[in-house]
Order: C-alpha cells, then sequence, then structure tokens
C-alpha cells in the first residue's frame, strides 16, 4: 500500500523513508523523542545546545493499536490537543533521565553514575550525528547555503531505543519554541542568553572573521574557554572552513 501511495503521488518529486523503532525507549509507558536546538554560525560552526527536551505522547504506547494517535504521536502540538494532557508530564528534559533509569532499568543502570553514564552516552550520541548530519552538506550550497555573516538555530529530532542506542529522526528548520511550553520557558530565554555569547560576544560574524582576515583554525583558537565558560550549556561539535563559502556572497554587516 505505501509503495502504491507513493507511485501515485506524483506532485511529490523525492521521498525519504524511515525504518520504524520498533522498540522505543518508554517513560512510564509513554513514547518520547529528544527535541535538541542546534545553532549553525558562519559556514560552518555547529553547536548543540544540552539542555534537551523530553516530549512525551500523551496516552502510553501499544504497538498494537495503530488508531490511537495520542500514543504515537509525540509532537506537543498534537499531544496538547488530548484533555488529559498535562505539561508538568509529558514535557520533561534529558536531566530526569537518570532517575528513571535507576528506578525502572536495574540491570542497565544499577546506580546513579550508571544511570548518568548512561543519559551521557545518549548525550554524546547526539553530538557525533548531529556533526555527521551537517557534515554531509558540506559544500551543497544548492540544499543547505549558510552564509560566512549569519547564523541559524534549527530543531532536531531524536528517539532512543531500549537498547538505549539513539535514532537521528528529521531536522526543522524555523523549530516552534513553544513546544517548551510555560513551565520550561526559562530555558529557552538561557538559550538566546548564550546564542548571544556564542555569536556576537566572541566575533564569530565579524568582519574580520567573515572577510577572512583570520583563518578558520586561527578564530577557533582564539574563541578558548571563556565562551565555553559563558554559554555553558553549548558544545561544538562541527567546525570546519567550507571551501564554497569563500567564493559565496554573504550579507553585509552592520555595526
Amino acid at each position: 500500500e505505501i509503495l502504491t501511495a507513493l507511485e501515485n503521488a506524483d506532485h511529490i518529486r523525492e521521498w525519504v523513508m524511515q525504518r520504524y523503532i520498533e522498540r522505543p525507549l518508554l517513560l512510564g509507558g509513554h513514547k518520547f523523542h529528544l527535541r535538541v536546538y542546534v545553532l549553525c554560525v558562519g559556514a560552518l560552526r555547529v553547536f548543540v545546545y544540552d539542555r534537551i527536551l523530553m516530549l512525551i505522547a500523551a496516552h502510553k504506547y501499544d504497538a498494537d493499536d495503530m488508531d490511537d494517535i495520542y500514543g504515537h504521536l509525540t509532537n506537543t502540538a498534537r499531544a496538547a490537543e488530548d484533555v488529559n494532557f498535562d505539561e508538568a508530564k509529558f514535557v520533561r528534559i534529558l536531566e530526569d533521565l537518570p532517575a528513571y533509569l535507576l528506578k525502572t532499568r536495574p540491570g542497565q543502570c544499577p546506580d546513579l553514575a550508571a544511570a548518568t553514564a548512561a543519559v551521557q552516552g545518549i548525550r554524546e550520541s547526539i553530538h557525533a550525528i548531529t556533526a555527521d548530519v551537517y557534515g554531509a552538506y558540506e559544500n551543497e550550497y544548492s540544499i543547505f547555503s549558510p552564509m560566512s555573516n549569519c547564523f541559524e538555530v534549527y530543531g532536531l529530532d531524536f528517539m532512543v531505543d531500549e537498547d538505549l542506542k539513539v535514532h537521528f529522526l528529521e531536522v526543522n528548520p524555523g523549530p516552534d519554541f513553544k513546544q517548551t511550553g510555560d513551565r520550561l520557558q526559562g530555558l529557552i530565554g538561557q538559550l538566546w542568553e548564550q546564542i548571544n555569547v556564542i555569536v556576537f560576544d566572541t566575533g564569530l560574524v565579524h568582519p574580520s572573521v567573515t572577510a577572512g582576515e583570520k583563518s578558520h583554525a586561527e578564530v577557533d583558537a582564539a574563541l578558548g574557554p571563556e565562551w565555553a565558560q559563558r554559554a555553558k550549556d553549548f558544545t561544538m561539535v562541527y567546525s570546519k572552513e567550507w571551501s564554497a563559502a569563500k567564493h559565496k556572497g554573504g550579507m553585509t554587516f552592520i555595526e
């Protein structure tokens, strides 16, 4: 049925199909996905915001019940339509996961140190996958065209399975920050405060950088530890000068 539908959809040029994750990690019986905010600066440095959201389905997961969309769909906009939706329960952060693993998975996580290490492993997988995703588009300017004087924020979605393996789902340009909800709005405020540090206080979009007066490596070396202290929730996961960026016009920088 899927193949027939694809063959008959003449108005869509390209399709991307993903393998269904049959054994997702559940929180209290509920399916969830991870929303990760990613900052891209110039062409190209990529930073991951490590205050990662866990967006949880409103109904308990039943793999055999495909009619209950609230048990399968984990995006907050759809979950919030359910009368039983409770933001405090269904919008969490990754820092909440170690305590849950300690309680429900004594075999994998016999103590808090093991549970914390498991979650750190999830975080490191997200870093590595994010670097691979953006690295795959190096100089593919017809698809992804970062400019030297600019920055962008994306929302990347991931899912974790029962073996604590991380699966990449999709990239969302122009992410909806309302998914964070009212309770965690401070998390978004901190996101933008730290973006200001990385983008402007470090001078990554200053003319001396974007005009090529300093090499990419020199700029990285000059960043030093200060930005990491003031933007402590960000990790730089990718840094490489894209050759095509040297020849591509950008926006005019105005002080």
